[in-house]
């Protein structure tokens, strides 16, 4: 296992170690957050691939179904437009996000390698269809440092959807709709949160350094 592999699993130990105590609804077989919303990097989608074949597994079928999402920025790349004071590029978001095709009887099939998009979705009640979580504003922020973390972990690697970033790996289909990775211009932390969280950061920067080194 690489540099960067090693560090993406000890952003999730450490993810986890964060969850643990936190009050949540969240059970095995509640999966209306489950949908083709997800979006991923490329680090983390060599990692599901790695799972896959491990278990002697491949990609479901039904992987390319529907309309994706695609975002328009990432999200070190939302924080740099929003400290140069810019507004982000529209996005064009489906009206309806299919089940992801990960899902199994309503269980997640990859739940050990599923991505960071997938592990920060922590709702305080029971989702409604549709993927609607309730989400503490402290918790907001977690997910944010998390991602931008792991975006500056990937580069130069690239981010989307989860589905077109599996497709481009697996198949080597187009990048169009993917995103280059971007370094982290700065955390978006909220003064309120930034006590707390500074918790956190010695870890978390002592992972990135680790891999980056």
């Amino acid at each position: 296992m690489d540099k960067k592999n090693t560090a993406l699993m000890r952003l999730y130990s450490l993810l986890d170690r964060i969850i643990e105590p936190w009050p949540t609804a969240c059970e095995k077989g509640c999966a209306s957050c489950c949908t083709t919303h997800v979006t991923a990097t490329t680090l983390e989608g060599r990692a599901v691939l790695d799972y896959l074949e491990k278990e002697n597994r491949t990609l479901p079928a039904n992987l390319d179904e529907g309309e994706l999402f695609s975002p328009a920025v990432t999200t070190n790349g939302l924080a740099r437009l929003c400290m140069e004071r810019e507004e982000p590029p529209e996005e064009f978001k489906p009206d309806h996000f299919n089940p992801c095709p990960f899902l199994e009887d309503g269980v997640c099939s990859i739940y050990p390698a599923r991505p960071l998009g997938c592990r920060v979705m922590l709702s305080a009640s029971r989702c409604k269809p549709g993927g609607f979580a309730e989400m503490d504003d402290y918790w907001l922020t977690v997910n944010q440092v998390f991602l931008q973390a792991l975006e500056a972990l990937d580069c130069p690697g690239r981010f989307g959807n989860f589905s077109l970033i599996l497709q481009y790996l697996a198949f080597g289909q187009s990048v169009e709709n993917l995103l280059n990775n971007e370094p982290v211009p700065g955390l978006m932390i909220p003064p309120e949160h930034q006590q707390q969280i500074s918790a956190i950061l010695p870890e978390l920067n002592r992972i990135l350094a680790a891999a980056m080194g």
